[in-house]
Formats: structure tokens, sequence, C-alpha cells
């Protein structure tokens, strides 16, 4: 099964987003870039399945589902600090009162034995060059995720 990662610098940013039933990315100073999320953003289907992930605590949070396609013709300023791109709407699972570290999604979710990798973010995408690329997870994967972090 498919699932989204987005990272965010700190669980301000999530709380923020989670309240606002919204998620967003910031705009990159690259074009080539946001012309590479734009395309891939287009392709995220309502109903897929997601993850937030936190840098600031190492760690995975708040699973959530896209209610709706990310708005190109959108710049939201109202939710976080600044302007962020492509916001979408999400039906969160889970709130950041509940996290699973990176360390301990190793030994958490069976496609990191399986596969023999030795860092979460091999997979479960985070980094900010892989916005919007699904992550190729199995059903195991995603109930360990659910039961760690949803309400």
């Amino acid at each position: 099964m498919k699932i989204y990662a987005f990272a965010s610098t700190n669980l301000t940013n999530i709380w923020a987003g989670i309240g606002a039933g919204l998620w967003a990315v910031s705009n990159s100073l690259n074009e080539g870039t946001n012309k590479r999320r734009r395309t891939l953003a287009q392709k995220m289907p309502i109903g897929s399945f997601g993850v937030l992930y936190c840098s600031e605590i190492h760690s995975f949070t708040s699973p959530f589902v896209v209610y709706s396609k990310p708005d190109e013709s959108r710049i939201e300023t109202n939710v976080w600090k600044g302007e962020w791109v492509l916001p979408f709407s999400i039906k969160p699972l889970g709130t950041p009162r509940r996290s699973l570290h990176r360390e301990a999604a190793k030994s958490a979710l069976p496609s990191m034995g399986l596969l023999g990798l030795s860092n979460a973010d091999q997979l479960i995408y985070t980094k900010g060059t892989q916005t919007f690329v699904p992550s190729e997870i199995t059903a195991d994967d995603w109930s360990v995720l659910i039961q760690e972090l949803a309400i």
C-alpha cells in the first residue's frame, strides 16, 4: 500500500495542521523542485493515507487520510507562519501526543527487518526532496503505525 509522509521542523506546525485539518508544504527556492512537487501532488489520490514526521523529535506522528487534492492556486497564510503552498485537507487519525521515534520504528515496522533496512527513511520517505513521493509499505506496517499513533 502507498503512504505519503510529510516532514515538519517542529511540533507546533504539526499541531496547527491537525487543528486546521490541513497540510501544505514550503515553497522551495528552486523552481525545478516546485514544479516537480506540483506534478507529484496532483497524483496523490483523495483517500490516500499519510503520516507526519517531526524532525524536532525525530519521530513519526499523526496519521491521516487525504480529503482533497492539493490546491495549486492557493497560498496558505492563516495556519502557519509564512506562506505555504499546495494545501490539502486531511482527516487526522491521531495527534502529536503520540509519536514513534525513528529508532523505535526500525524494530516496530515489520518491513524494516524483512527488507533488511537500517534507516526508517529507506521505508517511509520524509526528506524534502521526496515531498509527495509515496512510500510503499505493507498493511502490517500501517497497522503498527495506527496502533502506535492513532487516537
